[in-house]
């Protein structure tokens, strides 16, 4: 299963950075805050050329979407609150 993990980098201690993260064994404490698509994450999409972004139905904000072929590309998308060395 493939869900996205978004970090706050500006806290990580010892200059630890996103890189280092695959190397360690880690355990991570995460809150669900939504979905993306994998696409999305692409550099060229955060930042619309056309200064046009996506609009979101009501139902699509609350979180209610139906499963369609549509949404199966979405992944889950957590904020990691606390990341720990595996003991």
């Amino acid at each position: 299963m493939q869900v996205i993990l978004r970090f706050n980098i500006n806290t990580f201690k010892n200059a630890y950075s996103l890189m280092d993260l695959p190397k360690m064994k880690l355990n991570y404490y995460a809150i669900k805050v939504g979905e993306a698509k994998e696409t999305d994450l692409n550099v060229e999409n955060e930042m619309a050329v056309d200064g046009q972004t996506a609009r979101l139905s009501p139902i699509e904000v609350l979180g209610h979407v139906e499963s369609t072929d549509q949404n199966r590309d979405y992944l889950k998308l957590y904020d990691v609150i606390l990341a720990g060395v595996e003991v």
